[in-house]
Parts: C-alpha cells; structure tokens; sequence
C-alpha cells in the first residue's frame, strides 16, 4: 500500500529495481532524524550526505527521460506589431477601433496565405 502511494506521488516513472538500489544505498539513514524532513534530513546527515552522489548517479537515466518545461516562444515582430496597435483601441473613435480591429484581420490572413504559398 505504502509502494503504491509512493508511486503515484512520484512525478517521474520509477523502475521497481532501481528504487532498491536507492533504497539499499539509504537504508538505515531515515531513522537517525525522525524530526526532520525532506531535503533537510538528508543534508544533516553526513551518511545520506555522502551516498548522494551514488543516488544521483542511480536517478540520472530517470531525470534525462523527464522533459524540463519548455520556455514560451518569444512573440514574433507581428505578434508585437498586433499587440501595440489593439492597446491603443481605449483610445480611439469606435469608427477608428472597427478599422483597426479589420486591418489586423486582413493582416492574420495576409500571414495564412503567405505560410500557405
């Protein structure tokens, strides 16, 4: 049961055989820090302190396989182009914001039937 929660809190999938030899390089080092937790007991605790290299070492072909969070696509010049043009409709004429609003869809169809070509 306990294995089970474990696994489903894991974010990255956990080989069964390499969690043993995570748990063989630990064992015997939770129960001298009962109070602390996380990262704290293992950075006061020279032993865990010093079998982390082994651990890292152990964890590294599971952390390569998890995807980091990639970074937003900067904005293209258009994207901008767009973007300052729509902050001045507040204020602009409703006559002038309806242009404005038709030459920005004139000029995403513009950039369609370019990309298509």
């Amino acid at each position: 049961m306990e294995n089970e929660q474990e696994s489903s809190a894991s974010p990255l999938p956990m080989d069964p055989a390499k969690l043993e030899q995570i748990k063989g390089l630990l064992a015997g080092g939770e129960a001298k820090t009962p109070s602390l937790d996380g990262i704290s007991s293992v950075l006061s605790n020279p032993d865990l302190l010093a079998k982390l290299p082994q651990v890292m070492e152990v964890l590294k072909p599971m952390l390569g396989q998890a995807q980091a969070p990639s970074a937003p696509k900067p904005p293209s010049p258009e994207e901008e182009r767009d973007r300052l043009l729509l902050s001045l409709c507040p204020f602009l004429s409703k006559e002038r914001q309806e242009t404005l609003e038709a030459i920005l869809k004139l000029s995403k169809l513009g950039e369609v039937l370019k990309q298509l070509s």
